[in-house]
C-alpha cells in the first residue's frame, strides 16, 4: 500500500470520526445550557427589589480611605419572606470599579460586628443587615465608573442586578 493511499484509508476515516464524536460531545455537554439567557437589570439605592421570594435593600455606601486602599461598605437589608432558611450569597458579590473587579474582601467583611451572624443565614420571614465590604488598591486606574454586581442563577437564567455607586446617591 503506498502512502497515498494509507493516508486516504486510514487517516481520512479517523479525522472524521473525532470529528463527529467531539461535534455530538459538545452537543451532549451543552444541551442543559441551550436556552441560557442573561437577564440585567439595574437596581436604585434604598428601593428594594426581589428574586425568589428574597427581598434586597442597598443603602448608600460609606469610602473609608485607608493608607494604601479603599474600603467600601455597602449596607445591605436582606429579608427572607420564604419558608426556608436562606443562606447569604456572599460570592454573588462583585465590585467593578473601570476594568477592574473584585469579590467581598472576607477579612474586612467578618471583622463588621454587624456580619458575624452571616453563615447561619436568614431564617423564614426574617430580615437580617450586613455590610459588604470591598477593597480597591489606591495605585488601580480611575475610578470614574464604579458598580456593583449582583448576579443569582435561576433556572437557565443569569439575573445580573447592577448598582451604580459612582454617582450621588
Amino acid at each position: 500500500m503506498t502512502g497515498k493511499k494509507l493516508f486516504f484509508f486510514l487517516f481520512i476515516p479517523l479525522f472524521l470520526i473525532i470529528v463527529v464524536f467531539s461535534f455530538y460531545r459538545y452537543q451532549e455537554v451543552n444541551r442543559p445550557y441551550r436556552n441560557y439567557q442573561i437577564v440585567e437589570k439595574t437596581e436604585k439605592i434604598g428601593r428594594p427589589f426581589s428574586h425568589q421570594e428574597v427581598a434586597y435593600i442597598f443603602h448608600t455606601p460609606e469610602v473609608r480611605s485607608r493608607d494604601d486602599y479603599d474600603l467600601y461598605v455597602i449596607p445591605l437589608v436582606i429579608e427572607n419572606r420564604s419558608g426556608q432558611t436562606v443562606s447569604f450569597p456572599i460570592e454573588s458579590f462583585i465590585l467593578l470599579a473601570d476594568h477592574f473587579q473584585t469579590q467581598v474582601d472576607l477579612e474586612q467583611f467578618q471583622s463588621e460586628p454587624i456580619n458575624r451572624e452571616a453563615g447561619q443565614g436568614i431564617p423564614p420571614d426574617g430580615k437580617k443587615e450586613f455590610r459588604l465590604t470591598f477593597t480597591l488598591d489606591k495605585e488601580d486606574p480611575s475610578r470614574d465608573r464604579v458598580e456593583l454586581y449582583f448576579l443569582r442563577y435561576d433556572g437557565g437564567k443569569m439575573y445580573k442586578h447592577k448598582l451604580d455607586l459612582s454617582g450621588p446617591h
